[in-house]
C-alpha cells in the first residue's frame, strides 16, 4: 500500500493543473505564432511580388532590355521552361524565394534550383492576388499584370525561412511561457510549504505531549480547518487526563487501605509463630508470613509507583552525591547480603555528583541494589561500578542469578513481571519504578542477561552536575 503525504497530493494536483494549463497555453501560443508567421510571409511575398512586377515592367518596356533578358535564359526549344542565368551564363544559386513568369507561352524560373510552380488556372482571379500552398512548405502568390499581359508567381520556402529569418518571430511569444513555468513551480512549492506550516507545528505539539502531562494544545493563528481538529484533540486529552488521574487515585487509595490489614495479619502470624509447638504449623505460618511480606512489598511499591506516575515529584535540580547514596543503600540492605552470604564489591565506585531529587534517587538505588541482593545466587559476588562516562554518571550492577526465560527478557521492566518459580518475594514493580524515575531525571536505563554465565547486569546513566 502506497502512503501519499498531503504535500505529495497537493503538489501532484496543483503541479498537474499548472502543467496542463501551461501546455494548453503553449499550444495556443504556437498556433497564433504560426498565424503571425503566415501573415509575415504573405506580406513579404507581396513585397517580392512588387519587386518582380516592377522588374518585368522595366525589362519589357525597353526593347534592349527585353532582348538582353531573353539572351540570359537557358533551355532548349523542346522544353517550355527557361531559367535565368548570370552574365557568364551560369544559372542562379538556389534561394528561399523563387519567381515564375509566364510570357509568350514560356514559363521562366528565376534560377535553375528554383521550383517551377503550376501554371495559373483559368479560375484564378486577375484583379486580385491569389495565395495558395504548394508542395512541401511552399507559399505562393499569383498576380496578373494587365499592361504586360503576363502572369507572375512568387513563392517562398516557409520552413527554411522560419528556420532562419523568421525563427525569432515564431519563438518570441513563447519565451515568457518558458520563463514563467519554473517561476510558477517554485512559487507553488513555497506556497504549499507555507500552507502546511501550521500542520507541522501541530505535529510537533502532539509529539511533545507526555502521557503524564496531557496539557491542551495551544497554537496561535491556526487555519479554521485545523482549529476544529485541535479542539477535538484537546477534548480527548482532557478525558484521558481525567481517566489517568482517576486511575492513579484509585491505585494510591487501594494500596493505602491495604497497608493496615496486612500489617494486622503480619502481627497476628508472628504472634502465633511464638505460640505454636508443631513444626508443620510453624512451617505453614512461615509460608503465610512470606506471602504477607510479598503483599506488603507490593502495596508499598504500588504507592511509590502511583506517586511516580502521577508526576508528583519535587523539582529535580539539586546536586546529589550519588556515590554516598549508593554506599548508604548497600549498608541498609546489608542484612539481606549477609543472609545469603553475598560478597559485595564496591571498590570501583568513584565520587560522582548528579542533578536530581535525593529522595527519589534513594528509592531508585534501593530498588536496584535490593533486586540484585534478592535474586542473586547464594555465596556469589555482586559487582557495583560507578564512574563518569561522556558527562554522565554511569552505574552498573552485576550479579549472578537463576536462569531467566527468553520471552521474559524484553519485559523485565514492565509492571508485575516476575520470574516464575523463584523463592524470593518480589512484586514485579521494582524495575518499572527505576525506569520511570530514570526518565524523570533525563537518564537512560537498560538490562542485559548473559545466559552462558548466568549473569544479570543493569546499567543506569544520569546527567552529572
Amino acid at each position: 500500500m502506497i502512503i501519499r503525504t498531503i504535500r505529495f497530493r497537493l503538489m501532484s494536483t496543483i503541479v498537474g493543473s499548472v502543467l496542463a494549463t501551461w501546455l494548453a497555453t503553449l499550444a495556443v501560443a504556437i498556433y497564433f505564432s504560426q498565424q503571425t508567421l503566415s501573415t509575415i510571409v504573405d506580406r513579404q511575398l507581396l513585397q517580392y511580388m512588387d519587386l518582380a512586377e516592377n522588374s518585368m515592367q522595366l525589362i519589357f518596356m525597353d526593347p534592349e532590355g527585353e532582348s538582353f533578358f531573353w539572351e540570359r535564359l537557358s533551355g532548349d526549344d523542346s522544353h517550355l521552361i527557361r531559367y535565368v542565368t548570370d552574365r557568364a551564363g551560369r544559372r542562379g544559386a538556389p534561394g528561399l524565394v523563387t519567381t515564375n513568369v509566364w510570357v509568350d507561352g514560356y514559363q521562366i524560373v528565376s534560377h535553375q534550383q528554383g521550383v517551377s510552380f503550376p501554371a495559373p488556372a483559368g479560375g484564378f482571379p486577375r484583379l486580385v492576388d491569389h495565395f495558395f500552398n504548394y508542395g512541401s512548405g511552399w507559399r505562393v502568390v499569383y498576380r496578373f499584370n494587365d499592361s504586360l499581359n503576363i502572369w507572375l508567381a512568387v513563392g517562398m520556402n516557409v520552413p527554411a525561412a522560419a528556420n532562419k529569418d523568421y525563427a525569432s518571430e515564431l519563438f518570441k511569444p513563447l519565451i515568457p511561457l518558458f520563463v514563467v513555468l519554473p517561476v510558477l513551480l517554485v512559487m507553488v512549492w513555497i506556497g504549499i510549504n507555507r500552507s502546511l506550516r501550521p500542520l507541522r507545528k501541530l505535529t510537533r505539539s502532539v509529539d511533545a505531549l507526555d502521557v503524564e502531562s496531557l496539557e491542551p494544545i495551544k497554537l496561535d493563528e491556526l487555519p479554521s480547518e485545523l482549529q476544529s481538529t485541535v479542539d477535538s484533540v484537546n477534548e480527548l486529552l482532557l478525558r484521558l487526563r481525567r481517566a489517568l488521574e482517576s486511575e492513579h487515585r484509585f491505585t494510591a487509595n487501594a494500596a493505602h487501605e491495604l497497608q493496615t490489614p496486612l500489617a494486622s495479619i503480619k502481627a497476628e502470624v508472628q504472634h502465633h509463630q511464638r505460640l505454636v509447638q508443631s513444626s508443620d504449623t510453624g512451617q505453614m505460618l512461615s509460608r503465610i508470613a512470606k506471602r504477607v511480606d510479598r503483599a506488603a512489598d507490593t502495596v508499598a511499591q504500588l504507592l511509590v509507583l502511583a506517586r511516580v506516575e502521577s508526576n508528583n515529584i519535587p523539582s529535580v535540580s539539586e546536586p546529589v552525591s550519588f556515590d554516598i547514596l549508593l554506599y548508604d543503600c548497600v549498608a541498609d540492605l546489608g542484612t539481606v547480603a549477609l543472609s545469603k552470604n553475598l560478597t559485595v564489591n564496591v571498590d570501583q565506585v568513584a565520587p560522582v555528583k548528579v542533578i536530581g531529587n535525593r529522595t527519589w534517587l534513594q528509592i531508585l538505588l534501593h530498588n536496584l541494589v535490593g533486586n540484585a541482593f534478592k535474586f542473586a545466587l547464594s555465596d556469589s559476588e555482586i559487582g557495583v561500578f560507578l564512574k563518569v562516562v561522556n558527562g554522565c554518571a554511569t552505574l552498573r550492577i552485576e550479579n549472578s542469578c537463576a536462569s531467566i526465560p527468553e520471552n521474559l527478557l524484553p519485559m523485565l521492566s514492565e509492571r508485575f513481571v516476575t520470574v516464575k518459580g523463584e523463592n524470593q518475594a518480589g512484586s514485579g514493580l521494582g524495575l518499572s519504578i527505576v525506569e520511570r524515575i530514570t526518565q524523570l531525571h533525563g537518564g537512560r536505563f537498560s538490562t542485559e542477561y548473559l545466559r552462558s554465565e548466568q549473569s544479570f547486569t543493569v546499567t543506569l546513566e544520569l546527567p552529572c552536575e
